[in-house]
């Protein structure tokens, strides 16, 4: 079947998760011809949906903030905007089976997890986040940058316990910059609130397949590139089940160490070899449906060792009930790197290992609340920084005016969200159109 290669036409998209969708879209308004092709069974990628009680519930939690740019004005584009709303949101951190709520400055200055000096200078090391310009922190640690003002206290109890959450052994070599630009993507409304979309991101998913569909674009399902290399006159071979096709150009949307197997081709290849060291962090997620709401804020951060899981996200404290179809889901995530032994472990013995932790410390012991656990995992969510990765960050082209990326690395310094992954999808789509 890969003897006969047949024209498909300008640009293909391997990869089907918001950034490959949301290129898809760019383009495709651009009245460029494009194909997409999705590995899975549906489009989205973390984005993904699982049935419980004939419902679709998220694997994955997602929220908006007010400062998400780039992801409101696409929904304002798929008319779609004055279906979000928003809600003030909780942050609790649980120490020592007690949760304290970290709100305002009130509770601040009653976190007994610190020191008083130590509550102090944690507030302090917010308001020097939020006026420091970001210029020049690349080159440095969070740690090295924080500690002169939060002092080590604070560092070692808060800020440490919280970054190793999501970044493992890491932890202490996160760039500041990195840092910097997620505490103020939270900070920068008035009030602490998050979004959601009435029917859930699946909704958006569909909004913006039927939106790429009605521009022109073919959007290809269980369509795994196994292959992209060299073509003639400067065209691209992509390699996928239904065949062999030949593009002008490709963009690949995957993370870079599945793109590695995609791409042998020396001549497309030569580029992407520079970033083979760039690594993901993945996740592990229990999902649970309690009987009756959790009595948690939004987001509770856990992160003491005797816990197997490092927070807890009570989606009830957020999304209304008919968006849950009157269920009461509870996230309980773990952060790690998909080759530890943590994510090799079977779903099930996770799956129960994080419920009967959650038991025993947040329900009091009384499994019968639940009906129901679930467990999925991501192998790659985020991308795992160092410092100076303003240097090191992939670039748009890989061979100039063939071959793109459009990966979560190229983000930096922004957080891998929805947001950011749109925001990166039409700076490239400009790219591509001025070719």
């Amino acid at each position: 079947m890969h003897g006969e290669k047949r024209l498909a036409g300008k640009i293909a998209i391997v990869g089907g998760g918001i950034s490959g969708l949301a290129l898809a879209y760019y383009l495709a308004r651009a009245e460029k011809k494009v194909t997409l092709y999705e590995a899975s069974s549906e489009f989205g990628g973390l984005g993904s949906q699982f049935e419980f009680n004939g419902n679709y519930f998220e694997k994955f939690y997602h929220c908006m903030l007010p400062t998400d740019d780039s992801l409101l004005k696409l929904l304002s584009e798929l008319k779609l905007e004055r279906e979000v709303y928003w809600k003030e949101s909780q942050f609790g951190y649980y120490h020592q089976g007690q949760i304290y709520p970290l709100n305002t400055a009130s509770d601040l200055l009653k976190f007994k997890p610190l020191s008083f000096l130590g509550r102090l200078r944690l507030g302090a090391s917010g308001i020097y986040t939020t006026l420091h310009s970001g210029k020049n922190l690349d080159r440095i640690t969070f740690r090295e940058w924080i500690i002169p003002v939060c002092g080590n206290e604070t560092y070692q109890k808060f800020f440490r316990p919280l970054l190793a959450a999501k970044f493992g052994g890491a932890a202490d070599g996160v760039p500041a910059l990195w840092f910097w630009a997620r505490f103020n993507r939270e900070k920068g409304a008035k009030k602490e609130v998050k979004g959601y979309i009435r029917g859930g991101y699946r909704r958006i998913v569909a909004a913006l397949s039927q939106a790429c569909k009605a521009r022109g674009a073919t959007l290809l399902s269980d369509q795994p590139v196994s292959g992209v290399s060299a073509a003639d006159n400067g065209a691209l071979e992509v390699i996928v089940p239904e065949g062999s096709f030949i593009f002008d150009a490709v963009v690949a949307t995957c993370p870079l160490p599945l793109l590695f197997d995609i791409v042998r081709d020396d001549k497309v290849a030569g580029g992407l070899e520079k970033y083979r060291s760039i690594d993901y962090a993945g996740v592990i997620n229990t999902v649970i449906f309690l009987k009756e709401p959790l009595k948690l804020g939004y987001w509770t951060a856990t992160p003491e060792e005797q816990l197997p899981f490092q927070g807890i996200v009570n989606l009830s404290a957020l999304i209304d009930i008919d968006d849950l179809a009157g269920e009461y889901p509870v996230h309980l995530m773990y952060y790690c790197h998909r080759n530890s032994e943590q994510y090799r472990r079977n779903t099930e013995s996770t799956r129960d290992e994080f419920s009967d932790a959650f038991v025993r410390h947040f329900l009091a012991g009384q499994s019968s609340k639940i009906k129901e656990s679930f467990c999925f995992k991501a192998p790659f969510v985020e991308p795992l920084f160092s410092t100076g990765f303003l240097e090191q960050k992939p670039v748009f082209e890989l061979l100039p005016g063939h071959f793109y990326l459009c990966t979560t690395p190229q983000v930096y310094p922004e957080v891998a969200s929805w947001n950011s992954s749109i925001q990166l999808a039409r700076e490239l789509s400009r790219v591509i159109e001025r070719a």
